[in-house]
């Protein structure tokens, strides 16, 4: 078998338009891994093959004995996404039929290899897969044997051993979701696949792991919703696909409040903002006057409004100033709320965040994204844009001087604490 830098080695030498991994050489996972790295390294086409004679060896990898007849053809003829209806049927047969619960490692080559190529069908599969029980594979050690052998040694530690073991992670299926945030072509999911997935990241959620292990999970999450649009997120927490935003018990406002417009807001500004602002209790205020439930900032809060962390980058302060006093005046399409009335005389008032041919899906509570209302089109009698935002007006006069101020100044902080208007002034 000749070292996998050594074959790149040559490949990048030869530098020829098509690159054979043959199995002769190299054996089977590491043939998949070995052409997936070349294609990155050098976007060339990659054949994978092996000869009649060729069989897997037993105890190598612990799969099956012999795997000649599915390795017998090129597996993967071309890394582009264009396949041909032949590639197509090849490995919607050999390969995304071959991926079965026991057979791990090879999984995990077919699996990195055919999500790279984006092979139709392979979404569907590793969904599916996720959906499975766990059988609890861990890198904890070779034998589970050994790990219950261990925990009968001693009753403290014994018990943190077998919590581990009862409520393991599964290195298996947390490589499916991992290789899967990367697919952010929207036409590859269905609704099914994108409920499995994020059902296993909340499920998965429980797990015992690691000091950096409920990071990891939030970090592929967030991987695998780039592109969508915040309609689309919101979308996916009304259809019980992700987990909606669930604030935890909010602060009050401190007061007295008054009754604040665009002209006050700004005039305190012009003193206030020269002096320190207070992190902390401007946070506290985004809290207490409700702004975390429907915005999300610096990674927390809810979806039904725009995120805010990059508000600074946005608004300038009397933008800011008049998009809170004022949020009807100019209202995003993204966010502008519509009047639907039926047939039969219903009306709903909320935010569109799917359609289709057949029906309207509209949040009808613009503070929790489970409430919604799937209107067929044949029932619509009337559908308009409102006149007044989601947003109510007045959400700043429940507040003092100071939670205004600090509030804007959190507003335009992304999140920083040590950001410009936090520092001591000189």
């Amino acid at each position: 078998m000749y070292p996998v830098s050594e074959t790149i080695k040559t490949v990048l030498k030869e530098g020829s338009n098509t690159i054979r991994v043959s199995f002769t050489n190299i054996d089977g996972p590491a043939a998949c891994k070995l052409a997936l790295r070349i294609h990155q390294k050098t976007g060339q086409q990659v054949i994978i093959q092996s000869d009649d004679s060729w069989e897997w060896t037993p105890g190598q990898t612990n799969e099956r004995s012999t795997h000649k007849a599915q390795w017998k053809k090129a597996a993967i003829t071309n890394f582009q996404k264009s396949w041909s209806q032949t590639d197509t049927a090849f490995a919607e047969e050999n390969y995304l039929n071959d991926i079965k619960e026991e057979y791990r490692e090879l999984n995990r080559a077919l699996s990195s290899l055919l999500v790279a190529v984006r092979a139709p069908g392979i979404v569907s599969k590793l969904t599916s897969l996720l959906s499975t029980q766990t059988s609890g594979e861990t890198n904890l050690a070779p034998n589970e044997a050994d790990l219950k052998r261990i925990a009968k040694r001693n009753a403290g530690y014994g018990r943190a051993v077998t919590g581990v073991l009862n409520n393991r992670t599964d290195l298996l299926q947390i490589h499916y979701a991992y290789i899967l945030r990367t697919v952010n072509e929207k036409e590859l999911w269905t609704n099914a696949d994108r409920k499995a997935y994020f059902t296993w990241l909340n499920r998965a959620q429980t797990w015992t792991g690691g000091n950096s292990y409920r990071k990891f999970l939030d970090n592929i999450e967030v991987e695998s919703l780039n592109g969508f649009t915040e309609n689309e997120k919101l979308a996916l927490e009304t259809l019980g696909v992700r987990k909606p935003y669930i604030p935890p018990p909010l602060p009050k406002p401190e007061g007295p409040g008054q009754k604040w417009t665009v002209d006050t807001v700004l005039a305190s500004t012009d003193a206030g903002m020269k002096t320190r602002r207070n992190f902390a209790h401007g946070k506290r205020t985004f809290e207490a006057a409700r702004c975390i439930v429907c915005h999300r900032f610096d990674g927390n809060g809810g979806a039904t409004g725009p995120d805010l962390t990059q508000a600074a980058g946005r608004f300038k302060m009397k933008d800011l100033v008049e998009a809170i006093v004022l949020p009807s005046k100019a209202v995003s399409d993204q966010y502008q709320a519509h009047v639907i009335q039926t047939v039969k005389g219903k009306v709903y008032t909320g935010r569109i965040i799917s359609e289709s041919e057949n029906d309207v899906t509209v949040v009808t509570d613009p503070e929790d994204a489970t409430k919604f209302a799937v209107i067929e089109r044949d029932d619509i009698e009337e559908m308009f844009a409102a006149n007044q935002s989601l947003m109510p007006a007045g959400l700043l006069d429940q507040l003092n001087e100071e939670e205004v101020l600090d509030l804007l100044a959190y507003t335009l902080s992304r999140g920083k604490a040590r950001g410009p208007l936090f520092k001591k002034k000189k």
